[in-house]
Order: structure tokens, then sequence, then C-alpha cells
């Protein structure tokens, strides 16, 4: 007995899809690397941006402070 050349195809055909759904796998796995890679960046540079803002802010104020209690 023969197998049918309907059953080869369908093999095939399920054969070809796996290895789709394979490389998409693939795919998402390295685009969700990537996502959290850039996340961790974002939020690095947020603290970055928070620590060099408080230290502004502390400079802008002593030399407030200096100026409106500066006798001349």
């Amino acid at each position: 007995h023969f197998p049918s050349p309907t059953g080869n195809r369908e093999r095939e055909n399920k054969n070809a899809l796996e290895d789709k759904c394979n490389a998409l796998r693939s795919v998402k796995a390295t685009v969700e690397a990537k996502v959290k890679q850039l996340k961790e960046k974002a939020h690095n540079l947020e603290e970055f941006y928070e620590q060099r803002k408080v230290p502004t802010k502390n400079v802008s104020s002593q030399h407030m402070h200096r100026v409106l209690t500066d006798k001349k």
C-alpha cells in the first residue's frame, strides 16, 4: 500500500507550517528581548535624569538663598 499523494502534501504543508511557526517564535523571542533591553535603558535614563535634576534644583535654591540674603 502506497501513501496517497494527498497525505504527502498534507504532511509537507504541516511541516512547512511548523517551520514557519518555529521561525515566528524565534523572531518573537528576539523582539521581546529587545523590548526588555529598551525598557531597562529607558528606566536607567529616567533615573539618570532624576539624579541630574535634583542637584540642579539644589544649586538653584542655594544660589537664590545667597542672592536674597546677601547684604551689599
